[in-house]
């Protein structure tokens, strides 16, 4: 199990500081380290503290990768509806900062749900939107959208 004295003293330092950005990516780390140790309850619980206190702080990008993480652990957990908004969310983030490479990330997350649910023709939606992207990113997130795409297909088209 990795140690969290450094992100205990953190979170005590800055909440006694009263830094919301700093204390917001302290619970951040906490719950990202919490989710590595399969700790997923507690790991959500800290990742909320840290999305309110982004909220208030007003930092779209600490906001986004709190979104993120977010989406992916209800994802893993099996919670696909949680996980669906939350995506959604980071959707809507990377609209807001026009940020193309958020943006499909986002729609990997979104297709990738749709398909665990049995939604293809919902995720085919998606999917389809990908392409318009591409010149925007580099060919390492390509390759790993559509790697993860092809995977997910092919779970529910062996063929």
């Amino acid at each position: 199990m990795q140690s969290f004295d450094g992100i205990e003293y953190s979170i005590d330092y800055f909440s006694k500081a009263d830094d919301r950005n700093k204390l917001a990516e302290a619970y951040f780390y906490r719950g990202a380290l919490k989710f590595e140790n399969g700790i997923t309850e507690i790991a959500i619980e800290n990742l909320k503290q840290a999305e309110q206190l982004a909220q208030k702080d007003g930092d779209i990008k600490q906001q986004h990768k709190i979104t993120e993480l977010l989406s992916s652990i209800y994802w893993s957990a099996g919670l696909y509806d949680l996980g669906l908004q939350y995506a959604k969310k980071a959707m809507t983030q990377a609209v807001q900062t026009k940020n193309y490479n958020w943006y499909v990330y986002a729609i990997d997350y979104i297709a990738t749900t749709y398909f665990q649910k049995r939604m293809n023709d919902s995720a085919l939606y998606y999917i389809k939107k990908v392409p318009q992207y591409e010149k925007y990113l580099d060919k390492e997130t390509i390759a790993g959208i559509y790697t993860s795409i092809g995977m997910v297909q092919s779970l529910h088209n062996p063929d």
